[in-house]
């Protein structure tokens, strides 16, 4: 195995340390998700609806709670990946580390704009963080690979 990929490179141990961090906050939501849902006595299915008051259906805190993980699957995978790429680049240190925690400081706080209901543009800012760090590892990636 790559030195690069090992807990003993800061670079790869930060970005296993961050994505532990992100997958952690995924099932925080999916735990959301699911809590809201029975509160609501709203299920997606008609065999998970098995008591009187339920329904299948909308409601917009589960839907919340829902767009909030889809936004995040279209996110964070790309962020591990390519962040997979980028340590076995060799990135300088505090640059890939800064990277890392700033992508994953992001989407923390995106979680929050997205279920507190923040005025815009507290979520739009907090996913375009996000956003710009992949992509900043992506053209280092590209370039550093060529």
């Amino acid at each position: 195995m790559s030195d690069l990929l090992r807990l003993s490179n800061p670079v790869f141990r930060t970005l296993a340390i961050c994505t532990g961090a992100l997958t952690l906050k995924m099932v925080v939501i999916t735990g959301m998700t699911i809590r809201k849902r029975f509160q609501t006595g709203t299920f997606a299915n008609a065999e998970d609806a098995k008591r009187d008051g339920q329904i299948v259906g909308t409601n917009d805190d589960v839907e919340r709670c829902r767009r909030n993980h889809l936004n995040d699957l279209e996110s964070i995978p790309p962020f591990v990946l390519i962040g997979l790429m980028y340590t076995l680049t060799d990135p300088d240190e505090d640059v890939a580390i800064w990277h890392f925690r700033i992508f994953t400081a992001s989407r923390l706080l995106h979680m929050i704009a997205y279920q507190a209901a923040l005025p815009q543009p507290s979520r739009a800012l907090t996913f375009l963080t996000g956003l710009g760090c992949t992509t900043s590892m992506a053209i280092q990636t590209i370039r550093n690979a060529l």
